[in-house]
């Protein structure tokens, strides 16, 4: 993926999540996408990357939905198919669960855009959980990086 952005003239960086090589405050908005499954500690991937947002920015973070229906329908099928101890190491979590883990001070939830697949439909909502979360295989749970007291704009 990294090739393939570069090959777009998108500056790319590889680097640890948990130790992004970026300053504190550097950037308006940063997006994660699909690596909260597979850190073991999400309140410090979080922690990171409010670090590197600026007061008054968007953090975005996709990941698998722990309730989603349709992801529990395919590991039944697939545990028919393939039975045996295989098993991706990947943590599916819940938008309440994310919100917890996030640091309160840093990060305040802004609400959650469930991904109803296969539709690709997205439906926005600002309670974590809810009538459409069965539905979705995904979400991304928007936060906002509060200002401190005293900041301008």
């Amino acid at each position: 993926m990294l090739a393939r952005a570069r090959e777009r003239g998108y500056r790319v960086f590889q680097a640890d999540a948990l130790a992004l090589p970026f300053e504190s405050g550097q950037f308006e908005a940063v997006v994660c996408a699909e690596v909260v499954q597979v850190v073991d500690d999400p309140a410090r991937l979080l922690a990171e990357l409010a670090r590197v947002c600026r007061a008054g920015g968007c953090v975005m973070v996709s990941t698998l939905n722990r309730r989603s229906m349709l992801r529990k329908a395919y590991r039944a099928i697939q545990s028919r198919i393939r039975p045996g101890p295989f098993r991706l190491p990947i943590r599916s979590r819940s938008p309440t669960e994310l919100v917890k883990a996030a640091p309160a001070a840093l990060l305040e939830s802004a609400g959650v855009a469930w991904v109803l697949s296969p539709s690709r439909q997205v439906v926005f909502t600002a309670a974590l959980d809810g009538q459409v979360a069965p539905l979705a295989s995904n979400f991304i749970l928007c936060f906002r990086r509060p200002r401190a007291a005293g900041d301008a704009g």
